[in-house]
Formats: C-alpha cells, structure tokens, sequence
C-alpha cells in the first residue's frame, strides 16, 4: 500500500502567500511614517522606537515572504519605496526636527541629500539583483538602507 505524501505547507492559499508579506511591508511603512507624526510632535525618543519596530517588519516581510514562498518582484518593489520611507525620509526628518533646523538651508540640504542617497542605494540595488548571480552578491555596495536609518 503507498503512503500519502506528506505536502506540509505553512500557508497554502496562494492568495495570502502574496498578501501576508506585503501587509507586513505596508505596516513598516505606516510605522514609518508614525515615526515622522512623533517627530513633529517633539517625541524623539517615540520616533526612534518606530523607526526601530520599522526595521523589524522590515526584517520579518522578506523572511516571511521566503518562507511561506510568497515572494514577488511586487513585494520587492514595495520593500524597496517603504525602506525609503522609513530609513530614509524617516530618518531625515526627525534629524532635521531634533537638531539640524537650526542650521536652516544648510540642515534641509543635508536632509536631501541623505534621502537622495537611500533612493540610488535602493535603486542600483534592485537594477543589480536582476542582473545574472556572481561574486558581487555576497556582498553589500555600500550601507543597507536600515542600518543607514539607524546610523543617521
């Protein structure tokens, strides 16, 4: 008699296998943006626990996403604008609120600039992973946009 294979799937409506990691992403990305509602508010030290719980949802989407095998270039993408959004414009803006106001024009440009920086990180980075695998993906060209959220 022959066993019935055993097809374990942790979630098998292909549905929600596009959907959970996405959902995660857009909460990263509203927790993102609460961060900059606390900054305007004068709550740095709430903001940057948003920030914080950010890069967690940003960690568990693409972990999640593997594992369920609900990955998509969709869910690529939008990992890719809700990182510009909470490590980059995020971040800019409670800087800019906290301490470089004060420097006027120049506190703004630099806020641009970081944000301008996080947006081509991002891109070449998506250019370059659809490019055939080599040597290069072992490694990271230049820093990953959370990390530079939480350095900035």
């Amino acid at each position: 008699m022959e066993q019935p294979k055993n097809n374990f799937k942790i979630v098998s409506d292909k549905k929600t296998r596009m959907i959970l990691p996405n959902a995660i992403t857009l909460l990263g990305v509203c927790i993102g943006l609460t961060s900059i509602k606390f900054a305007l508010d004068g709550k740095f030290a709430l903001a940057i626990v948003a920030i914080l719980f950010a890069g967690l949802m940003d960690a568990l989407d693409g972990r999640i996403a593997r594992l369920i095998k609900g990955t998509s270039k969709m869910g690529k993408e939008l990992d890719s604008l809700g990182d510009v959004i909470s490590f980059g414009v995020a971040p800019a803006f409670i800087m800019y609120f906290w301490n470089l106001q004060y420097l006027e024009k120049l506190g703004w440009f630099i806020c641009l600039m970081y944000v301008v920086c996080v947006a081509l990180r991002l891109a070449r980075f998506n250019v370059n992973s659809e490019e055939e695998p080599s040597w290069r993906d072992n490694y990271f060209e230049g820093v990953p946009a959370p990390a530079g959220g939480s350095l900035f």
